[in-house]
């Protein structure tokens, strides 16, 4: 500690600036700015940064490593630096960016950019996206950061080199990247060596702050120092939650809104994320105190999933060896027989039917589903199984945007096609919407699903890709896992539990809406059974150590993270 407040001592030094506010009344002045000059050394070259607002550019000439910098600030009068915390261990590779405190106890941030002329890109104004998307480049970090559009196709990202963007004799491996699920590299080839920089999205405009949301980092100590890409956060103070809706008792399914819900439409009754188009007016929106949720990310470049499976009894976390375990569902009331959806793992098939719905014909069994690939990738999709009496393979489907006009749920115009209800005809087949076999080695049922691919979903969607079934887990409360991912990149898991007598109940749709500002683009609940099995309780485990829920009742399957 005493060496990094040394370290801070010699690199900076306090000056009253020219660039006054006015006098204090105790003879002193304030600044209008931190600090007066601001100069960086690294790889024994000193150049001065150059201020332009709240951005400040190091253009270096020889210079190509800034992981050990050396920071010179003239703060000015009432300010202090703040980060980094020894100037003269300047790390630019991992977070480049100043931050001062202001005399009036503000944080001031300013935005810091490395040019290098020894470094591929020259001239980082000539590289440009299709789409007109914004871009910054810090050579420091070795960054291309594209800024998010909602219009942006993330799957097929262009980026434009023009003359005079690259050192002389560089060259670009591939311009096209796909952006959907993680960062990209950028290989620039310069004298036959590769000098690689990450792609990637800057998705804090949709994202956020968890901090902000209610929640605090419970990362152990450990865990943090081993695998710094984990980390666990939990609130028991929920901030601006949406209310919970009024649920028909045992199950909501079909309303009937004149009926049961007088003044209601069908709208409001079954609304879920993408229908809430003004959440503070309805459902309304308030705290939650009590609540116990707690909610796990990891880079996904970073970790393998799997699942392991045990049809007959069940697994407990302790009894499956893993980074980090999360218990799957419970076997429940109905035992080892149909109506889980699908779940599949070591080559076989152990059941395909959906819950509330095994006793319909096949051709509408398909539903949302997660699962995992041979590489350990999770994914988030629409499946179904081959047709005939031999499941063997599963298949993706392509997604139906279910953009009808009629309600569900009046008992007359019942989702008309492609579902008769009134007669209980179902001249849909989900086979004549196939789109390819879906890859994975393990599989299981994810519904409801609330967020696909960044769109949140409105109830007719939830619905309608999921064999048009009549349940939305709306009345499940307290007790239950979610599994997705994250804009940024992120592995995503969320655990719901009820520790103490008196602790607030979530809904999924509550829990789901709170991701979804955290920044879930995938969001589905790991088999919501609470209401089918009583007193079963999830639990996640880290490094071995249970970080919520318990370790006592089984699953049919625990899902397992190794790191790679």
């Amino acid at each position: 500690m005493l060496f990094s407040i040394l370290g801070i001592m010699l690199g900076v030094s306090c000056s009253d600036s020219d660039d006054e506010m006015g006098d204090e009344g105790d003879g002193g002045t304030t600044a209008t700015t931190p600090f007066k000059l601001v100069q960086v050394e690294a790889d024994g070259e000193k150049v001065q940064g150059a201020v332009d607002g709240t951005t400040i550019t190091f253009a270096f000439d020889q210079a190509e490593s800034f992981s050990d910098c050396k920071l010179t600030v003239e703060v000015n009068t009432g300010y202090q630096l703040t980060y980094p915390t020894d100037v003269n261990s300047y790390d630019m590779t991992d977070d480049p960016d100043l931050y001062f405190k202001g005399p009036d106890g503000k944080t001031v941030k300013y935005k810091v950019i490395v040019t290098s002329n020894a470094l591929p890109i020259v001239d980082s104004s000539k590289i440009t996206v299709d789409g007109g998307y914004k871009l910054t480049v810090n050579n420091a970090t070795k960054e291309l950061v594209i800024i998010y559009d909602r219009n942006m196709d993330r799957s097929n990202v262009k980026l434009n080199f023009a003359e005079g963007a690259l050192m002389a004799g560089a060259m670009v491996e591939t311009v096209v990247f796909d952006l959907s699920d993680e960062p990209a590299t950028v290989n620039i080839k310069v004298a036959g060596s590769n000098r690689p920089y990450t792609l990637k999205i800057d998705y804090s405009a949709i994202m956020t702050p968890a901090k902000d949301l209610g929640f605090v980092d419970i990362t152990d100590a450990a865990v943090k120092e081993k695998y710094p890409y984990i980390t666990i956060m939990r609130a028991t103070l929920l901030n601006n939650v949406i209310k919970q809706k009024p649920t028909k008792k045992p199950n909501p399914d079909w309303w009937n809104p004149n009926e049961d819900y007088p003044g209601m439409t069908q709208m409001e009754a079954m609304a879920v994320l993408g229908d809430l188009k003004a959440p503070a007016t309805y459902p309304g929106l308030e705290n939650y105190e009590n609540v116990n949720l707690t909610v796990l990310t990891m880079d996904a470049a970073k970790v393998k999933g799997r699942m392991e499976i045990d049809d007959r009894n069940s697994l407990t976390l302790s009894e499956v060896k893993g980074l980090v375990t999360v218990t799957g569902r419970a076997i429940g009331s109905k035992g080892n027989e149909g109506g889980r959806g699908i779940l599949y793992g070591n080559n076989k098939i152990y059941s395909w039917q959906l819950p509330w719905m095994e006793k319909q014909p096949e051709n509408i069994q398909f539903g949302w589903h997660f699962g995992f690939t041979a590489e350990g990738k999770l994914l988030c999709d629409v499946a179904t199984t081959n047709t005939g009496g031999s499941k063997t393979k599963l298949q993706k489907v392509i997604f139906n945007e279910a953009n009808i006009s009629e309600d569900i749920g009046d008992g007359v115009e019942l989702y008309r096609e492609p579902y008769n209800f009134g007669h209980q005809v179902f001249d849909f087949d989900c086979h004549n919407y196939l789109n390819g076999d879906w890859n994975v080695v393990s599989a299981a049922y994810g519904y409801p699903c609330f967020a696909k691919d960044g769109q949140a979903l409105t109830y007719k969607q939830v619905l309608g890709n999921n064999g048009f079934s009549d349940s939305m887990g709306d009345n499940v409360y307290g007790q239950f896992i979610m599994i997705g991912k994250t804009f940024d990149g992120k592995v995503a898991i969320a655990i719901v539990s009820k520790e103490n007598e008196g602790d607030s109940e979530l809904t999924p749709l509550q829990v789901a809406y709170v991701l979804n500002k955290m920044g879930w683009k995938d969001i589905m609940c790991v088999g919501v059974t609470d209401w089918q099995s009583g007193s079963w309780k999830p639990g996640l485990m880290v490094d071995g150590k249970l970080v919520a829920g318990q370790d006592t009742d089984g699953s049919v399957f625990v899902m397992a993270f190794d790191a790679k």
